[in-house]
């Protein structure tokens, strides 16, 4: 009997030996979180993010080197591979772009700007970039935003869209909820940035990386803001939540130990293919007033007209219609351009003007409350940025979506050549400390044909 006592005995000690690990066991599981209140199902995230990647290749300039693209998505696969990326369909593609920003769509696509490569300063810090947004798709950051902006209207509109071929994405443009990076899909709360940065770094550690790098490399962005062109960029859709260095030290202190030594070792051949790129496509400017240019006008018989059919753009600060057949592009400092196919010009001297369309821009921080004042320094700069323009008429107030705006009718040289445009600038007070401008372009022969389009994009102008 003594034998079994023995075997006994060393049983009990096994067993006493995993109960008192257990406690150890359960404090290295870290407390990740969860998606939020969401309308849309897992499926219809995916179905949104399909379409809207449709839209972003066509509008946007793709990086195009088998090399890069083989590298990113070899950096994202031990990442997504986790359970907690949630097994969507990812897609990682590089945009030709020297503006610091990556963007994720609903359901898996991921986008990142050239800008991050080149200011980067290893491979992790790469990764970094990539887990966080990995993380705003497995969050379902995006939809949750969407949902919790338009609680009344939103269930019947996912409810239909998903029957037949309805687009999702055309749905929700009804509502007012576009593409644009400043859409609710794409600009995120300093909630959702925390979260984004607590999820990343449990991926980066699981993949082999060390998070330290996601948050040095964030940290390294907010510091050189202001200093350097095209940062802003980044903090125009990613809010910095504060202390992320530290929130995520506090982060590690829950993980599992184990070493950081995953490297491809082609960081630095990255970095000269990004350098090598042919440079990134310039964003066109309001008028091409003092140019040179060698842009011919279109014959009106050209000139497809406005559709009566509106889509919606959302952005956080306001939402409006616009012609259905006008595509949607973004500028630097979260600025919109919404323009026909033949809005662009191409003036002949390496640059490009808008020839007929619309400019929108969000002002923050306005140091004056009156509108009259803060209208006026903005007419000031279309002026002094467009030589040759001038004010002909005098400014006037009026109310639009029940705020107060401001309107100015400007006259100068056209993107085209020997053609003069009338220019229609109206700022809108959203704050105390906040604007919104809606410049309005057209060749003089042709403004009167587009005027009561744009005055249905400016009518239908509301502030959020």
């Amino acid at each position: 009997m003594q034998p079994k006592s023995w075997v006994n005995l060393t049983a009990t000690l096994l067993l006493g030996a995993v109960l008192a690990l257990q406690p150890a066991v359960m404090l290295a599981q870290p407390k990740l979180p969860k998606p939020g209140f969401n309308f849309f199902s897992k499926d219809q995230d995916i179905k949104l993010g399909q379409e809207a990647a449709a839209q972003v290749d066509r509008e946007m300039p793709i990086v195009h080197n088998a090399e890069m693209e083989a590298w990113l998505k070899k950096l994202a696969e031990p990442l997504i591979s986790q359970p907690e990326a949630g097994g969507y369909p990812f897609q990682f593609k590089w945009v030709n772009d020297d503006n610091i920003n990556a963007f994720a769509l609903p359901g898996g696509p991921v986008y990142m700007n050239t800008g991050l490569l080149k200011h980067a300063d290893d491979e992790a810090q790469v990764v970094g970039v990539l887990a966080h947004e990995i993380s705003h798709v497995a969050l379902r950051h995006g939809t949750n935003q969407a949902s919790k902006a338009n609680l009344f209207s939103l269930p019947a509109m996912i409810g239909g869209a998903m029957l037949g071929d309805n687009s999702l994405l055309g749905q929700l443009g009804q509502l007012g909820i576009g593409l644009g990076l400043n859409s609710v899909l794409l600009k995120y709360s300093r909630g959702a940035e925390s979260q984004a940065d607590q999820l990343g770094a449990f991926l980066m550690h699981r993949a082999g990386y060390n998070p330290m790098e996601m948050a040095n490399f964030f940290e390294k962005l907010e510091a050189i803001t202001g200093n350097q062109k095209g940062v802003a960029a980044w903090f125009s859709s990613h809010p910095n939540p504060g202390n992320r260095v530290k929130n995520v030290q506090k982060e590690i202190l829950s993980f599992d130990k184990r070493s950081y030594t995953r490297d491809t070792g082609q960081f630095a051949r990255m970095k000269a293919l990004a350098a090598k790129l042919p440079p990134p496509p310039k964003q066109p400017q309001q008028g091409a007033a003092g140019q040179a240019s060698t842009a011919q006008i279109p014959p009106v018989s050209e000139l497809e007209p406005p559709s009566s059919r509106a889509k919606g753009y959302q952005s956080t600060m306001y939402t409006l219609s616009y012609p259905e057949n006008w595509q949607v592009s973004q500028g630097e400092q979260g600025s919109v351009s919404i323009l026909p196919k033949y809005g662009v010009v191409d003036t002949g001297n390496g640059g490009s003007a808008i020839g007929y369309g619309t400019i929108i821009t969000e002002n923050s921080n306005n140091s004056s409350q009156r509108i009259e004042e803060v209208a006026s320094v903005i007419a000031q700069g279309v002026v002094k940025n467009n030589p040759g323009i001038q004010v002909t008429e005098e400014p006037r107030r009026v109310m639009v979506g029940g705020k107060r705006t401001m309107l100015y009718v400007m006259n100068g040289p056209s993107a085209f050549q020997g053609q003069r445009e009338t220019v229609v600038l109206a700022v809108i007070e959203r704050s105390a400390t906040d604007t919104v401008s809606l410049i309005f372009v057209a060749p003089e022969r042709d403004f009167a044909r587009f005027e009561p389009t744009f005055k249905n994009m400016l009518n239908s102008t509301r502030m959020k």
